[in-house]
């Protein structure tokens, strides 16, 4: 029981400090709106939505998982919303 509390609070730390990141990924910010994290059996989701100002590559996506998947020892599953700027 103590780990599963001690895995939740851990996550929702997680999510609070990407909402107050900017990510700079291939000279394009990417700012996160929205950030949660999910379980599906022993593996973690992330879902989150992104503003940003340019179109994204495949490129952009891939480097701005290698910042995120930093934080974390096993490999993560990322799903976004990607909302365009002007």
């Amino acid at each position: 029981l103590y780990l599963s509390y001690s895995r939740i609070v851990e996550d929702r730390i997680f999510e609070q400090s990407l909402r107050k990141e900017r990510f700079l990924v291939n000279e394009k910010y990417l700012i996160i709106v929205k950030a949660s994290i999910i379980w599906r059996g022993d593996k973690r989701i992330i879902l989150m939505d992104i503003l940003a100002r340019e179109p994204l590559t495949r490129e952009d996506l891939n480097a701005f998982k290698k910042k995120i998947q930093t934080n974390f020892s096993k490999k993560l599953i990322i799903r976004l919303k990607t909302f365009y700027i002007p």
